[in-house]
């Protein structure tokens, strides 16, 4: 899934919510993948 860059700024601006989820999935799926280093 690919959204263009200013949406998901402005998506993420707005949406405290939102931004604090997708920060946790990213960050959990980058500990996962250093884990694998």
């Amino acid at each position: 899934m690919s959204w263009r860059d200013d949406v998901l700024r402005k998506l993420l601006a707005t949406n405290v919510e939102l931004r604090a989820a997708l920060q946790q999935v990213v960050g959990e799926d980058l500990v996962v993948k250093m884990k694998r280093t």
